[in-house]
């Protein structure tokens, strides 16, 4: 969760609690769940104990008006402050990972983002939620703007560099063995570069199709299967192959057809 408080300077002290479960949901998870009583179930569960884990991807994908963008903005609001935003970018997080010390906040968080919910809800009224970050999205379309700039060569590119390193995969018998045989080392207590490394090289060794939108969605992967108690995903990213391949920690992945999510006891 995300604690908020207005300081008698009139600024704002942040302060993020990460209880479990912590839940990372596909937006398609998100749409299926919002304005449902199995989604009101699953909100009641987390906003009694949990944290629902969100990023810029969630974002990107509310992009435009219409009733499904707006079914799911007043579903994300119900959550309250039982919420925290993380930085969908392995590179960054292991980054940050890097640098990392006892007295530093968790390096998957996006504080930019939490930072700007803060500035934003301390001119407001509203109960603090990600739904802060919904309207100052409205009322800026330059930030959307900006990440649809950067995605839009990002994807391509990744595609690109999978599509190379498949092709070597399958014509070059050196460049194969070593693959398959590689033992990819971490540094407890982080897990991310080797999830990245990991969910690469299923990625290049899978026949599944790899289209540019898949670029974000490996990516969200890689963190949220990194931090999370629970990540629900795309069934393409929890199948099996994919699923044994993230084995490195303890924690729970699905796909939407095969969702158990806490409070939900079907």
């Amino acid at each position: 969760m995300s604690i908020f408080v207005k300081n008698e300077d009139g600024g704002v002290t942040i302060s993020p609690i990460l209880e479990s479960p912590t839940v990372y949901l596909d937006y398609c998870i998100i749409v299926d769940l919002a304005g449902t009583p199995t989604g009101n179930q699953f909100r009641d569960k987390i906003c009694n104990k949990g944290t629902l884990y969100l990023s810029w991807a969630h974002l990107i994908e509310l992009l435009g008006p219409g009733p499904t963008r707006d079914k799911v903005k007043a579903y994300l609001k119900s959550f309250g402050d039982r919420f925290i935003v993380i930085d969908p970018d392995p590179n960054e997080v292991v980054k940050r990972e890097s640098e990392w010390t006892p007295k530093s906040q968790n390096p998957a968080l996006d504080m930019g983002l939490l930072a700007i919910i803060a500035a934003k809800w301390s001119i407001s009224s509203e109960q603090a939620s990600f739904g802060v970050l919904l309207d100052y999205m409205d009322s800026e379309p330059n930030y959307v703007d900006q990440r649809r700039t950067m995605l839009q060569g990002y994807q391509p590119k990744t595609k690109a560099i999978f599509h190379i390193e498949r092709n070597r995969y399958q014509t070059d018998k050196v460049a194969k063995k070593m693959l398959d045989e590689i033992e990819y080392a971490h540094v407890p207590p982080f897990v991310t570069n080797k999830v990245s490394l990991e969910l690469t090289r299923e990625c290049v060794r899978t026949h599944e199709q790899f289209n540019p939108s898949d670029a974000l969605d490996f990516n969200h992967a890689v963190v949220s299967i990194s931090y999370c108690d629970v990540v629900v995903l795309d069934k393409k990213w929890a199948s099996p192959q994919f699923s044994q391949a993230m084995r490195i920690r303890d924690f729970s992945i699905g796909s939407k057809a095969k969702a158990k999510l806490p409070g939900n006891a079907g």
